[in-house]
Order: structure tokens, then C-alpha cells, then sequence
């Protein structure tokens, strides 16, 4: 193995001082205005280099590290370069290297930094921040599929805000619902809606957002356990132990939160095997007194 990185780093080093022969008779302002150098750099490094190793491979960070020696200022190479060390759970590490970006591009990066810091890091205050200067900077946009709002509201709900998670979540359900209509609202929206609406005390109206969620995703657990947690608090005790133990059934099928980045970070109020265990437990014990 250490074989083969030597080779990889002996290949890099030549393409490297090749690559700076050719750059000396043109001015360095020039060479990084060049559109085309740029492309050049992001092919050989990345397309022809980086890209072709996993993500926690030595190689990848090899590859990054020689196109930045070409592209300093290039805040998507910062990105390649800190993005891995999130989904090995190095937010720090990788942090800083996001921040360099934010420092070379922050209208385009901003926004991503919130997301990470939401989802991986889990630094929610420092979150918020990034995400009202996103909205300030890129308007009523978003990034990772949904709206700032969306995860504006999450933030709201990890720091037990609730009745502002409730007013974000459920104005991006509404806006989807005008402008798409019903049949195109995100599960995830309306499910986070009910959430919020749970964590509130109003369990018939966080059923019904459940309910939605699970007419656009069937069989999904996360929206099964928290309508049987809603039941529970209207005393429906037989229906919430039923409805708990299709909720372990389908989580036991994986059928839970299905975003992108959810195969690296559990999602804000994502269920457990312990969670499910505990609740089906307890309605046992109390539907055997009844």
C-alpha cells in the first residue's frame, strides 16, 4: 500500500513541475483568471485524479493538495478538500477547510456551510447565522434539495424553539403546496411539520401532517413512531401500541429517513432501536391493564 502511494505521489510531483514550467512565462493574475487553466487544473486533479479514489483515501486529499498549489483561491477545491473529514464525523478538521472557501466564494458557500454545520456538525446557533446571511446574500433559495426555512426551522427544533421550528416548517409545507400542489409536497417537509407540532401538544393536527407524510412515503417509521407518540397523548393507547409495532417493523426494513447524507449523520429526531424498544415496552405494560 504505502507502494502504491509513493507512485501516486511521485506522478503527481512530476505532473507538477511540468505543469509550473509552463506557467512561469505567463503572469500568475493571468493564470488564475484563465478559464480555461482553471478547467485544465479541475480535470487532472479532480476528474482524472481525486475522483477516482473513495472519499477517505489519502489519494483524494493528495490530489486536492496539488491542484490548490495551481488554485489557492479556488473555494471548490476547499470544499473537496474539507468535505470527506464531515462524513468520517472530523468536523473540525473539516471546518476549517470549508471556512476557506466560505473566504474565496461565500455567495456560493455560505449556504452549504450552513447545511453542514446543521446536519453533520450539529453547531445549530452557528447554523442560523450562516443561513440568515444565505438568505440575505441568495434570497428565498436553498441548498441539499429544500428551502433555508426548512432547515432554519430544524435548527429551531434542536434548540426546543418549537413555536418558531412550527412557524419555518410550516410555512415551507404551505409554499410547496401553493406553488406545486399537494401531490408534490416533500414528506420530509410534512413530517418535520408534525414534529414541531408534537413537540407543541397539538397531536391531532401533527396526525394529520403525519398522515400526510406517509400518503408520500408509505410505511415510513420515523412518521409511524411520532403519530403513535401523538396517540399516546390522546389516550389511544391500543391504537398507538399497534400503530408502535408497525413502526419497529418498517424500521427493522429501513424504512426511515431517506436524504442523501442520512447513509452519514442521523437526521435531527430520527428513531432508534432503543426509542422504538422503550414506547413498545411501556403501551404493552399498559394495554395489559386495561
Amino acid at each position: 500500500m504505502k507502494a502504491i502511494y509513493g507512485r501516486i505521489l511521485t506522478c503527481v510531483s512530476m505532473v507538477i513541475c511540468m505543469a509550473c514550467t509552463q506557467a512561469q512565462s505567463l503572469p500568475e493574475q493571468a493564470l488564475q483568471k484563465s478559464d480555461k487553466y482553471k478547467d485544465s487544473i479541475l480535470h487532472n486533479y479532480l476528474e482524472q485524479g481525486a475522483w477516482l479514489f473513495p472519499y477517505y483515501s489519502e489519494s483524494w486529499q493528495i490530489y486536492v493538495d496539488s491542484a490548490l498549489l495551481f488554485l489557492p483561491q479556488e473555494a471548490y477545491l476547499w470544499q473537496q478538500k474539507g468535505m470527506p473529514y464531515f462524513k468520517k464525523m472530523k468536523y473540525q478538521a473539516g471546518m476549517r477547510f470549508l471556512d476557506s472557501a466560505v473566504k474565496y466564494d461565500r455567495r456560493s458557500y455560505i449556504d452549504y456551510r450552513a447545511f453542514m454545520k446543521c446536519i453533520f456538525q450539529k453547531d445549530y446557533v452557528s447554523a442560523l447565522d450562516d443561513f440568515w446571511e444565505a438568505k440575505n446574500v441568495n434570497g428565498n433559495s436553498g441548498v441539499m434539495d429544500h428551502p433555508y426555512n426548512f432547515y432554519i426551522g430544524l435548527c429551531h427544533l434542536q434548540l426546543n424553539h418549537f413555536d418558531s421550528a412550527q412557524i419555518y416548517l410550516e410555512g415551507c409545507v404551505e409554499e410547496q403546496l401553493k406553488n406545486m400542489g399537494k401531490d408534490w409536497v416533500h414528506p420530509l417537509r410534512t413530517f418535520y411539520s408534525g414534529v414541531a407540532c408534537f413537540e407543541n401538544n397539538q397531536y391531532s393536527k401533527a396526525i394529520a401532517y403525519f398522515d400526510q407524510s406517509l400518503e408520500r412515503y408509505p410505511h415510513f417509521s420515523d412518521a409511524e413512531y411520532y403519530k403513535a407518540r401523538c396517540l399516546i397523548g390522546l389516550k389511544k393507547f391500543k391504537d398507538a401500541y399497534l400503530l408502535m409495532n408497525q413502526a419497529d417493523e418498517d424500521f427493522n426494513k429501513h424504512i426511515t429517513i431517506n436524504e442523501d447524507n442520512a447513509i452519514y449523520e442521523r437526521y435531527p429526531y430520527q428513531i432508534s432501536r432503543g426509542m422504538l424498544n422503550g414506547y413498545i415496552n411501556i403501551l404493552k405494560k399498559i394495554n395489559d391493564s386495561l
